[in-house]
């Protein structure tokens, strides 16, 4: 028997459903901005919509970029060239196949996005600027907050807005800020797993360009 759900049920779970809203946005908030913070990695110039090859996107120069924050992040806890160097290559692997996998399903990024997000960065930047290892960082770049976010992590922000797209559409069933987290997190390690294992060759002759071995 379908039972019919009456008006204030109806508005109870309306605003159940938008707290929830408001706190899944605001968690995937919270881990974009330490995303910007900790990675600051270009994410391969793509036209919208557009799908590059993974060695397109997994280039020498975002390659060195993400070494290098790997190597310089007291976070990382990483002293090794190489293992920093093929940490990167496996982090900008998982990143393409997510951003393809968004880019399929006819997901874009305007420009006007990305530009509210590196504005909103760089308004409450004050709280980073006590961060001492992170303005070291920034020293040894040799650029400045605003244009660590107008210019290094520029790519890096619209794929992660992209990414936003994806992890609203999979967990869009999802209950909790929790469920979203479990719901994401089983997606995104299935689409890793599926892609590695149709494209093993590919990713094998990627690493080697690279100097790095399975």
């Amino acid at each position: 028997m379908i039972r019919v759900m009456t008006n204030s049920e109806a508005i109870i779970k309306r605003l159940v459903k938008e707290r929830n809203d408001c706190l899944k946005h605001a968690l995937i908030l919270v881990i974009n901005v330490m995303m910007f913070i900790l990675m600051g990695c270009g994410h391969g110039q793509v036209n919208q919509g557009e799908v590059a090859s993974l060695q397109e996107y997994v280039n020498k120069e975002r390659v060195d970029k993400l070494t290098y924050n790997y190597l310089n992040l007291e976070f990382y806890n990483i002293t090794d060239e190489k293992a920093a160097k093929a940490k990167a290559v496996d982090q900008l692997i998982e990143y393409y196949i997510v951003e393809t996998e968004a880019l399929r399903r006819g997901f874009t990024v305007s420009e006007e996005e990305i530009q509210e997000t590196i504005n909103f960065s760089i308004e409450h930047s004050e709280r980073i600027k006590e961060d001492e290892e992170f303005m070291t960082y920034l020293e040894g770049l040799d650029i400045t907050i605003e244009e660590y976010y107008q210019e290094y992590t520029y790519d890096s922000i619209k794929g992660k807005l992209l990414e936003n797209k994806l992890v609203d559409e999979v967990t869009k069933q999802a209950d909790s800020p929790e469920q979203v987290v479990e719901m994401w997190n089983q997606f995104k390690e299935e689409s890793i797993t599926d892609y590695k294992k149709k494209n093993q060759q590919i990713i094998i002759e990627l690493k080697e360009s690279f100097n790095i071995s399975e």
